[in-house]
C-alpha cells in the first residue's frame, strides 16, 4: 500500500495536541494523564489481520519528561475500539501496538521503545534493551504473524542498519478495526511527550510460499532478506 495521507484520519483531540500534514502526524505536549486524545481511522472489522511484511513508519521524539517507568503514550496503535490505552484495557477491548515510555534511571533525553498487547484487561509487553535518543529519527518495522508480533528499529531509510528487535507471544491471534497513530495513556498525569510518526505504509498478510533451508518459517517474519541466511530457523 501506499503511505497513509494523515490528513484524511480523525482527530479525537480536545486538548489541541495534535496537528497532521499528508505524511506526517504530530503530537505536541501529550500528556500521561490525557484522556482520550487520538488520531485515528476506521479500516472496518478484522481488517488487520496479519502483517507479515511490516508496518514501516519513521519516529522521531523531539522533547519528553521523565520521571521514571512510565507509559507516555501510543505511536502506532491496532484496536478494536476507540479510547486511550487505559480505558480500552479497563474494557478488555484488544489493542496492539507500539509505545513509548521512560524507565528509572533514564534521562529526558532518552526513551524506550515497547511492543505492547492488551488482552481481557491486562496487558503482555516486551522492552527494547536500546535506550534511544530524543531527536533522532528511527525507521521502524511492526509485524504479526498469527499470534506473534514483532518489532524491528533500523537507523537508515533503507531499514538495513538493524539498531534492536524484539517479539512479542501474544495472548491470542487477534483481527482488529482501527489504527491509531498516536494514542493517549490516561495512566497518570505528567511527563509530556512531543514527536512525530511520518511515512506510515502497512504491508498486510504475507508470502505464503516456502524457502529452501528455513525449518521455521515463523522465524524469518518481518526479517529482511539479506538478514534470512543470519537468523535462526534457517538450515
Amino acid at each position: 500500500m501506499a503511505n497513509e495521507n494523515f490528513t484524511t484520519y480523525t482527530e479525537t483531540d480536545a486538548l489541541n495536541r495534535l496537528t497532521q500534514t499528508v505524511p506526517r502526524s504530530t503530537f505536541t505536549g501529550l500528556d500521561r494523564g490525557d484522556t482520550n486524545i487520538l488520531l485515528w481511522k476506521d479500516y472496518g472489522v478484522g481488517f488487520f489481520d496479519d502483517w507479515v511484511a511490516g508496518f514501516k513508519f519513521e519516529l522521531r521524539i523531539t522533547s519528553m519528561g521523565n520521571d521514571g517507568g512510565r507509559l507516555l503514550a501510543g505511536v502506532v496503535v491496532v484496536t478494536d475500539g476507540l479510547n486511550d490505552w487505559l480505558a480500552l484495557r479497563g474494557a478488555s477491548v484488544d489493542q496492539l501496538g507500539v509505545v513509548v515510555l521512560t524507565e528509572a534511571g533514564d534521562t529526558n533525553t532518552e526513551f524506550e521503545l515497547q511492543l505492547r498487547e492488551s488482552f481481557a484487561g491486562g496487558d503482555e509487553m516486551v522492552t527494547l534493551g536500546t535506550d534511544f535518543e530524543v531527536g533522532t529519527t528511527y525507521y521502524c518495522k511492526f509485524t504479526k504473524n498469527g499470534a506473534s508480533a514483532s518489532l524491528f528499529v533500523y537507523s537508515d531509510s533503507d531499514f538495513l542498519i538493524l539498531i534492536d528487535s524484539d517479539t512479542l507471544v501474544l495472548d491470542a491471534d487477534h483481527t482488529f478495526r482501527y489504527i491509531l497513530v498516536p494514542q493517549s495513556s490516561d495512566f497518570s498525569a505528567n511527563p509530556a511527550l512531543s514527536g512525530w510518526v511520518q511515512n506510515l505504509d502497512f504491508q498486510l498478510g504475507g508470502w505464503s510460499g516456502t524457502i529452501a533451508g528455513v525449518t521455521d518459517p515463523a522465524a524469518i517474519a518481518g526479517v529482511d532478506v539479506a538478514d534470512i541466511a543470519a537468523v535462526k530457523g534457517v538450515a
